[in-house]
């Protein structure tokens, strides 16, 4: 068991750790609720000014578009190399149970 002093060290790392991975989810929702003038000025702003729902609404129709296809796209993407890494990474660990190498 670690001491008191490791204990705060690891939960201020851990803290560190959850910032840096929800930070950027953070970021990109935030910016998602910015005007266009707000997102190009510097230094930066945490919060919006100004909220606006319009980029959410505009999302169906991206650069004339269909967001559902690019949806489906990826989707399709994501599911078929998961089942391929799957799939190998089982075979492949079989292997290394099962054969002297």
């Amino acid at each position: 068991r670690p001491s008191r002093p490791g204990r705060i060290a690891l939960w201020i790392a851990l803290a560190v750790g959850s910032i840096a991975t929800i930070g950027p989810f953070y970021w990109m929702f935030v910016t998602s609720l910015k005007i266009r003038q707000e997102l190009l000025r510097y230094p930066p702003t945490w919060w919006p000014e100004r909220l606006t729902w319009d980029n959410w609404a505009s999302l169906g129709n991206v650069a004339g578009q269909n967001f559902a296809v690019f949806f489906r796209n990826s989707l399709l993407l994501a599911v078929v190399v998961t089942a391929l890494t799957l799939l190998i990474s089982a075979m492949a660990g079989y292997c290394f149970a099962k054969l002297a190498f």
